[in-house]
């Protein structure tokens, strides 16, 4: 029970409180006596200087949850590290669960690459699916994490280690 009495903010988009396979997620780290507060996506762009909201002025994650981030997400996450990320207790370690609904592009896959490098990010094993159309013909490549895999992931960060973060396979 390496996650008790952590606190993990889950920093996602609204809408995807409504995918079921991430709910369960939320709640096997709560069953795992994790304090689990979710945040919408806009809180990452808190740093020091403009922590003012009183929600979060008393918070002290041990790990942040970053679900489905999206390109602009991810480059301010990036320059939130880059700028600011030694004194800025707020953001200690952040996990970082991929799972894109669009076609993945350069500048994305150069955004969670330049991300590895990062102290302190972890990801979600993740891997590329492919999107066929009607008539089997590959429409794009998404990228999607083992959100099975979130605790592990969570409990790892906590002792700074990375899982495999990218998994080949042929299906999740």
């Amino acid at each position: 029970m390496f996650l008790n009495s952590k606190t993990i903010g889950i920093i996602t988009p609204l809408k995807k409180l409504q995918d079921k396979k991430i709910l369960e997620q939320i709640e096997i780290l709560s069953d795992q006596k994790a304090k689990t507060i979710i945040f919408p996506e806009k809180t990452i762009e808190l740093t020091k200087e403009n922590k003012k909201d009183k929600l979060f002025e008393d918070q002290a994650l041990d790990l942040s949850v970053v679900f489905a981030p999206s390109k602009e997400l991810l480059n301010r996450l990036a320059s939130l590290l880059s700028s600011n990320s030694s004194s800025n207790s707020f953001f200690n370690q952040i996990i970082i669960a991929l799972e894109t609904e669009t076609i993945v592009d350069s500048t994305y896959l150069k955004l969670i690459f330049d991300l590895f490098d990062k102290k302190g990010i972890f990801f979600v094993p993740f891997g590329f699916k492919d999107k066929f159309n009607s008539d089997n013909f590959k429409e794009s490549t998404m990228l999607i994490s083992r959100i099975d895999l979130l605790s592990d992931t969570c409990r790892g960060a906590l002792k700074n280690i990375q899982l495999k973060p990218l998994f080949i396979e042929g299906h999740f």
